[in-house]
């Protein structure tokens, strides 16, 4: 039971690693490859997570929104 949250969390750091990335070097400034060597992965390990780098992207802009909405709801 602990692997699936294990993963869980990498996926999530791979998700907060590549919001830093991507305001450093912007979305179009970067490859897949780029990116990956950014966060100390392999593209591979990108690919495992996520379908492309647009789909990385589109999940960093999601969980933002949650967190968003999340936010707005406590006030």
């Amino acid at each position: 039971m602990a692997r699936p949250l294990l993963a869980e969390a990498r996926r999530g750091e791979i998700l907060d690693a590549a919001f830093v990335v991507f305001a450093e070097h912007g979305y179009h400034a970067l490859s897949s490859r780029d990116l990956a060597k950014e966060l100390g992965a392999t593209t591979g390990v990108l690919y495992h997570w996520f379908d492309s780098k647009e789909a990385l992207f589109e999940a960093m802009l999601e969980i933002g929104e949650h967190t968003s909405e999340l936010q707005s709801r406590q006030y």
